[in-house]
């Protein structure tokens, strides 16, 4: 069974996978058409993949995920703020500074605000000196 899955693997193309993923919608409906701490919990692996090329994560992404950052139930909010903070390990520089210019935008700050920023801004470092 192993090497079935790992022939099948073979066939995988992250720029046909990503374009898949965007062209129909995918991370439009699990932040905007329908957000829910659980759905934005689960897309991490989804965005991972995606960042793996700077091409492959568009800058409209970085939208989407800031849209369940503010004015959102705090469910919603966190579960936001804790997906930015894992994917700042992995995203191309391009990608932090937009997120770094949307995290300039807050003006009101709380326990878990602060909590995401210092998160943040470790994990983004660390990524870079990589």
């Amino acid at each position: 069974m192993r090497k079935q899955g790992l022939e099948f693997a073979r066939y995988l193309d992250l720029k046909l996978f990503s374009a898949w993923i965007i062209q129909n919608g995918v991370i439009d409906f699990i932040f905007r058409e329908n957000p829910h701490s659980e759905l934005i919990k689960r897309s991490y692996h989804i965005l991972y993949i995606l960042a793996q090329d700077e091409q492959t994560f568009p800058l409209d992404i970085v939208n989407n995920i800031w849209s369940c950052c503010v004015q959102k139930h705090e469910d919603i909010v966190r579960a936001s703020f804790e997906l930015i903070t894992e994917l700042s390990k992995c995203l191309p520089v391009t990608v932090l500074q937009a997120f770094f210019h949307k995290i300039q935008t807050l003006d009101q700050f709380d326990q878990k605000t602060v909590n995401f920023l210092q998160d943040y801004f470790v994990n983004s470092i660390q990524n870079l000196i990589r």
